[in-house]
């Protein structure tokens, strides 16, 4: 007999995992590797912008970084 009041509805998959979210219990499940992680549907949204905030920041981060580095001699004869 299957229990459908915890029926698990995925939501999205790709390389990185999975997101499902259980109609019983009404949590989502974000499974990455063996790592899995449980919270609340309100806060699928919370994470959403957290993750988005880090990946922008991060972005940002790398393109200093290549700017910082552009401006480097690449060598000590290119500074005479």
């Amino acid at each position: 007999m299957k229990d459908d009041a915890h029926q698990r509805l995925l939501l999205a998959k790709n390389t990185a995992g999975t997101v499902e979210f259980c109609e019983g219990c009404e949590l989502v499940e974000l499974n990455v590797g063996a790592t899995s992680l449980r919270f609340y549907m309100e806060d699928l949204a919370v994470l959403s912008t957290l993750l988005r905030d880090a990946d922008a920041r991060l972005e940002h981060y790398q393109l200093a970084q290549a700017s910082i580095a552009q401006m480097r001699p690449a060598s000590a004869k290119e500074l005479n």
